[in-house]
């Protein structure tokens, strides 16, 4: 599990970010090294999504205003892009053009 932060630093979330940029990146690694054994790796990259992460992680992120991803809607993205044995998948067309 990656996450758009995967892809920028974040404020307040400095371990976070870099962590996230390790696991896409990793992942990203680890698809080039066993897809040609029919091994699929896909790291999954949501933007905000609709849990109740942000209170448990106590986090100084501030995500007001921005439109957050029903769960079931990221989950259909990753298993969807998974088996079109895509690498990585941001799910959600606004996270990806951001």
């Amino acid at each position: 599990m990656a996450s758009t932060a995967s892809f920028q630093p974040v404020p307040y979330a400095a371990v976070y970010s870099a962590s996230k940029s390790y696991v896409l990146n990793f992942s990203e690694a680890l698809y080039r090294e066993y897809s040609e054994q029919g091994v699929t790796i896909l790291a999954l990259c949501p933007g905000g999504t609709e849990t109740n992460f942000a209170t448990v992680a106590d986090s100084r992120v501030n995500m007001s205003g921005v439109p957050l991803a029903p769960p079931d809607g990221v989950a259909r993205a990753g298993l969807d892009a998974f088996l079109k044995k895509r690498n990585y998948v941001v799910p959600g067309m606004q996270n990806y053009i951001n």
